[in-house]
């Protein structure tokens, strides 16, 4: 398939290691309920030489053969128990992933009475922490699960269109304050980037619930709803530079033509800027003359008076 100007949503092919274990496949099939139908969960075919830090060709053939960029490749073994392999490609092949270590997992099935979301609704994806800043590998990470959880980019959205919000949050910041060996307090120590790595990204859905607060915007609660579990980077393979600058290239026709002398603030305000010429103040027509009835420069008993002294300067002359 060829470029297009306006790329529909991402989809993810979601794919069986050679092992797997109960939850792996649990968490396989939270994750397809989430995101229909903006993906394609192979669900009966089990791949035995799917390896993608080893060889990429498989899932490169896959993610071409369903049209789908992103993939995701549940698996357990032995050396790394609950692995979850997330990844990116362009240009049919494998841009970056990253393979997370999975903890703490409840699975929907332990939220009974929460309704899911809607088929093809769009989540509110919110991250939080300032270690995602911290590294390389964070920024990375935190823009392949941008990408995995966003859904599609509509246009224009109505507000009970949000009904399920995705929290992904990372609990120490680059800065911390911890407990010392000899138990004092308040000591700042500096997290180092290979240790951020480690930092356990929580994961978290949320439904949304509008309620009445007595003004046009309701007041929002939100229940949890499942899937929950917590992610660590293992493994991870960063995208190369040149190609990186290529898949974020923006074509001319997407691209907004620049309003002249309009600018838009944080808030998301217009504010325009507009340019006058010379005013004479002298010509300007002022119509509101706050004197007395009749008075006025408009006025005949005025008019009368100019009369009469051009007259009078005629006479003399």
């Amino acid at each position: 398939r060829e470029a297009q100007v306006h790329e529909p949503a991402k989809r993810t092919v979601f794919m069986k290691g050679n092992r797997t274990s109960t939850h792996v496949l649990q968490l396989l099939t939270d994750l397809y309920q989430v995101k229909k139908p903006e993906a394609v969960y192979l669900s009966s075919r089990r791949q035995t030489d799917l390896h993608p830090f080893e060889d990429v060709t498989s899932a490169e053939y896959l993610c071409k053969k369903n049209e789908a960029p992103i993939f995701c490749l549940g698996s357990c073994s032995k050396k790394r128990p609950f692995r979850l392999v997330i990844g990116r490609t362009f240009d049919d092949s494998v841009l970056d992933m990253i393979e997370f270590g999975v903890t703490n997992y409840k699975p929907m099935s332990q939220f009974p009475g929460v309704v899911p979301p809607q088929l093809g609704s769009k989540p509110l994806v919110v991250f939080q922490g300032a270690a995602f800043e911290g590294s390389t590998v964070m920024r990375t990470a935190q823009s392949i699960l941008a990408d995995f959880f966003r859904g599609p980019k509509p246009a224009k959205i109505c507000l009970k269109g949000i009904d399920h919000v995705v929290v992904v949050s990372v609990g120490d910041s680059p800065t911390d304050t911890t407990t010392t060996t000899n138990g004092t307090d308040g000591d700042t120590i500096m997290v180092s980037p290979a240790d951020l790595a480690k930092l356990p990204i929580r994961v978290r859905y949320y439904r949304t619930h509008f309620k009445k607060s007595g003004t046009k915007l309701p007041r929002v609660e939100l229940e949890e709803m499942g899937p929950s579990f917590d992610l660590t980077v293992d493994r991870y393979r960063l995208p190369d530079a040149a190609r990186w600058k290529s898949s974020i290239q923006v074509p001319k026709e997407a691209k907004q033509k620049r309003e002249k002398n309009i600018v838009t603030n944080v808030l998301g305000e217009k504010r325009g800027r507009v340019h006058l010429g010379t005013q004479e103040f002298e010509k300007i027509h002022t119509p509101h003359f706050h004197g007395k009835p009749g008075e006025g420069p408009n006025s005949k008993k005025v008019k009368k008076q100019q009369q009469a002294e051009r007259d009078a300067v005629m006479t003399d002359d």
